[in-house]
Order: structure tokens, then C-alpha cells, then sequence
């Protein structure tokens, strides 16, 4: 009797559907690589370009317990405004967040930093809000006002 001698098992690799759906996905991620990349540069790009030219004027805001000082500013419209953000708190760390700018800023600082931050004043006067975003801070009054005129 001659022994009988068992087929190998077949190799590992991806069955025609897995190739398949790999090659999918590999093009749906090239596809949009293709499109989003560019889209994300010119971004940035407008970003660059909308700084530029320096802020026009530079405010100091500083966090003092659940207020900012000074909690008014006032602007021209459509400038680059910086603002050195102060926290004078030693306990907690808070943020300054515009609202209605033409382009909005959130800038956070531990207790004892100081960080900067530019934003582009709304082009058209009025009333525009900037508060701190950490939980239950605003509701405690830690709000103010950007006055662009």
C-alpha cells in the first residue's frame, strides 16, 4: 500500500472580493487626497495672506478670576487686531473666544502664561462677543465685548 499524500493547504493572500475592496479604498483615499489637499493649501494659503500685513493696533486682555480686564474693547473695522491674552488666575486655566469677527480666534493660557493671538475684526460696526469657553465660566460672567466702529 502506498501512502497517500495530502494537497497543501491553499497559500494565505486576499480572496478576489478582499482585493477588490482594498483596491477601492486605496483609490477612494487617493481621490480624496487629490481633492482635499489643495482645498486645505488654499487655506492656509488665504490664512498667510489674511495676517500679513502686522496687526493694526494690539490689546492686552487679561483673565482675572471669572472677568476679563479690560472687558470692552474697540476696533476698526476689518483690521488685524492682536491680542496678548493674560491669565493672572493661579488656579485655573481659561480661553478667549470671539464671536462675528471675519476671522475668529480661540486662544487658551495656563495660570501665569501670557499667549498671543491675531484675529480680523467684522467688517461691518457693531456690538461682537468674546467669552471664556471653560465649563460654567461664561454663565459666571466671564464675557465681554468687542466694539467695532
Amino acid at each position: 500500500m502506498t501512502p497517500t499524500i495530502a494537497a497543501p493547504p491553499p497559500a494565505p493572500g486576499l480572496s478576489p472580493a478582499r482585493r477588490y475592496g482594498l483596491l477601492i479604498a486605496v483609490l477612494a483615499l487617493g481621490a480624496s487626497l487629490l481633492l482635499v489637499a489643495p482645498f486645505a493649501l488654499l487655506s492656509l494659503r488665504q490664512e498667510a495672506l489674511s495676517v500679513q500685513g502686522g496687526p493694526a493696533l494690539t490689546v492686552e486682555i487679561v483673565a482675572d478670576g471669572m472677568r476679563y480686564v479690560p472687558s470692552e474693547i474697540r476696533v476698526p473695522p476689518g483690521v488685524n487686531v492682536r491680542i496678548d491674552f493674560v491669565n493672572r488666575d493661579p488656579t485655573s486655566p481659561h480661553d478667549l473666544q470671539t464671536f462675528g469677527q471675519r476671522r475668529d480666534v480661540r486662544v487658551i493660557a495656563w495660570p501665569g502664561e501670557t499667549r498671543p493671538t491675531v484675529f480680523k475684526s467684522a467688517d461691518r460696526p457693531g456690538r461682537y462677543t468674546f467669552l471664556c469657553t471653560v465649563r460654567g465660566h461664561a454663565a459666571a460672567g466671564h464675557a465681554g465685548t468687542i466694539i467695532v466702529e
